[in-house]
C-alpha cells in the first residue's frame, strides 16, 4: 500500500533494505571542491573596487579552502600516484601549479583590495586555478580512475578527510 502525506499525495517510502548512498572517493571530493572554487572566483572577478570588504572576504575563504584542499592532495592522492611513473610528470606539474597559485596569493594579500591591480591579479590567479583544475581533471583523475579501484579511491577519500587541516589554516 503507498503512503500518503498529510495533503493526500502518494509518498515515495523507503525500503528498509534500501542502503545509504555511497561514500564519495577521492576524486569526487576533489572535483567537488574545485566546482566550489569556480564559484568563489567567479564571484571574485565579478567584484568591484567599491566591494573592498567582499574581496577580503571572498580571498580568506578561498586561501582557507584551498590551503585544505591542497593538503589533502599533496599528502594523501600525489604520494600514493607516485609510484605510478607514468603520473610523475603531471604530479610535477601540479606541484609548480599549486606553488604558482600560492605566488599569487602572496601578492594579492599585498595589495589593497580596493585597488584596481586587485582585480587583475585576482583574474591571473582565476586564470590559474582554472588551468590547473582543468588539467587535474584531464589528465591526472582519469589516470589515478585507472590504477585505483573505486574502494580504493573511498580509502584514499578517508584518509584525506581524516588527515585534513582545518579550513581556517592560511597558505
Amino acid at each position: 500500500m503507498a503512503k500518503r502525506n498529510t495533503a493526500g499525495t502518494r509518498v515515495q517510502g523507503r525500503s528498509s533494505a534500501s542502503k545509504s548512498p555511497a561514500k564519495p572517493d577521492a576524486l569526487e571530493i576533489l572535483e567537488l571542491e574545485h566546482r566550489r572554487f569556480e564559484t568563489l572566483l567567479a564571484q571574485g572577478e565579478t567584484t568591484t573596487v567599491r566591494a573592498s570588504k567582499r574581496r577580503r572576504e571572498l580571498l580568506d575563504s578561498l586561501v582557507s579552502e584551498l590551503a585544505a584542499h591542497e593538503w589533502m592532495e599533496e599528502h594523501v592522492l600525489y604520494p600514493a600516484l607516485l609510484s605510478y611513473s607514468h603520473t610523475r610528470e603531471t604530479l610535477t606539474e601540479g606541484l609548480h601549479e599549486h606553488d604558482g597559485a600560492e605566488a599569487l596569493i602572496d601578492e594579492l594579500k599585498g595589495i589593497p583590495t580596493a585597488d584596481v591591480e586587485w582585480g587583475l591579479k585576482f583574474r591571473a590567479l582565476k586564470e590559474t586555478l582554472q588551468r590547473h583544475m582543468d588539467h587535474e581533471e584531464k589528465h591526472l583523475f582519469p589516470v589515478a580512475r585507472g590504477v585505483f579501484s573505486r574502494e580504493e579511491l573511498r580509502d584514499l577519500a578517508e584518509q584525506m578527510l581524516a588527515s585534513r587541516p582545518p579550513r581556517s589554516a592560511q597558505m
